[in-house]
């Protein structure tokens, strides 16, 4: 006689699913992204270094003014004074953000979206009922809005240097005007187009490479030669429109011998890149 107790059959408890319609569920995977990228370290340093080296171009700047003998001392300190004076700073400020913040915006969208691949989140969150396109769509809302964040402070920074320390260097501040605030939105929007533009080719590398390094060699400042011109000169259709339109973006070409960008330093063939597509 069989005395052993009975197990029965084992209660499949389904996952939980999300809840909500799908603008509040793409909005609040947007925000699971803003609290992923504050709390990583490296968004906290990617932000010291933007701030510091802008910090230490205004400081070389202060030590060219004082080695010209100061206010009214030499054209060299009134062009200095100048430029450290409003309007002229808030420029100063999102040239400078219009290039390092293209470098920082780049490495932090390569690290969120690869992320995603390497710890196995993106997973979870397709197995609670979100869309691939909602959880895309939000990544990319995210980066906007944290380009978008990078180019207002820079900007306010440099305009409260502009009426604070330019005047203090015998600088003279102009006046704003309806027209001057339309141009310094336009400028703005510019700017923040500009870092959206290369965050998205971040994502597409990203996404297409499944890992942090495929977005991080658009934040490579000599990357514009390290596109896969190899995969190009295959002549598959879908790869080609991939290189033509990066460069499009890099118009100082591609050199034929490099090959590192997609994959993290591996060469990839046309039809892995279209596999791999199909699986995003």
């Amino acid at each position: 006689m069989n005395t052993a107790p009975s197990l029965g059959t084992p209660t499949v408890v389904p996952a939980p699913r999300a809840t909500g319609d799908w603008l509040t569920l793409t909005v609040r995977m947007m925000r699971w992204d803003l609290l992923q990228m504050w709390r990583r370290v490296m968004a906290k340093v990617l932000l010291g270094v933007l701030l510091g080296i802008f910090l230490l171009v205004i400081g070389g700047l202060l030590l060219g003014f004082a080695a010209a003998g100061g206010s009214g001392a030499s054209t060299s300190a009134a062009d200095i004074s100048s430029l450290l004076s409003f309007p002229r700073s808030t420029a100063l400020a999102v040239e400078y953000t219009a290039f390092m913040g293209v470098v920082l915006i780049c490495i932090i969208a390569g690290a969120l979206v690869g992320g995603e691949y390497a710890f196995g989140t993106q997973r979870l969150a397709l197995s609670r009922g979100i869309g691939r396109g909602q959880a895309l769509l939000a990544q990319v809302a995210a980066l906007v809005i944290v380009a978008a964040a990078a180019v207002t402070g820079m900007m306010v920074l440099g305009a409260l240097i502009g009426v604070t320390l330019g005047p203090a260097l015998g600088g003279s501040p102009d006046g704003l005007s309806g027209a001057g605030v339309a141009q310094l939105l336009a400028y703005w929007a510019a700017t923040s187009l500009r870092l959206v533009t290369y965050t998205l080719i971040a994502v597409l590398f990203a996404t297409l490479s499944r890992s942090t390094a495929g977005g991080h060699c658009v934040a490579d400042p000599v990357g514009h030669h390290h596109l896969p011109a190899r995969i190009r000169a295959t002549g598959d259709p879908y790869a080609t429109a991939i290189v033509r339109g990066y460069a499009y973006v890099h118009p100082r070409g591609v050199r034929p011998d490099e090959c590192r960008c997609i994959g993290g330093g591996r060469p990839r063939r046309a039809a892995q890149l279209a596999a791999l597509a199909a699986d995003c």
